[in-house]
């Protein structure tokens, strides 16, 4: 058994799990206080980074005859809940990432950041 602990918070005004429209969202990732704000510096320079969260108001995932799909969309309820979003950095403020395009509700927890670029592709 593995325990997950948040690193973060995302802050947006989006409170519908149903809401679709993430494209031009803008939201902040705001680290939890334990992490010094200079952690996030050598993202200064990135474009895009990786964001690992958790749907976590969504349903409770069932394995029914309805879920033999889970692996073939992007969307919840999923095994384990985890989601992974890659999205545009508009910039570093000292303890929060502002990004754009992030698909993740007001108060999601997010456990990993990291830096993405071209190089990340097949």
């Amino acid at each position: 058994m593995m325990t997950i602990t948040p690193i973060a918070l995302v802050r947006n005004n989006i409170e519908d799990i149903h809401f679709h429209e993430w494209f031009d969202t803008i939201s902040e990732i705001k680290m939890q206080d334990l992490f010094d704000p200079h952690y996030l510096d050598p993202l200064q320079g990135a474009s895009q980074i990786q964001v690992i969260f958790s749907f976590h108001r969504a349903d409770k995932f069932s394995f029914s005859n309805n879920s033999k799909t889970v692996f073939a969309h992007r969307k919840a309820p999923r095994p384990n809940n985890l989601a992974v979003s890659i999205v545009k950095l508009v910039r570093v403020s000292h303890n929060c990432l502002v990004v754009k395009g992030l698909d993740a509700i007001n108060g999601t927890p997010v456990f990993d950041i990291k830096p993405f670029s071209e190089y990340d592709l097949p």
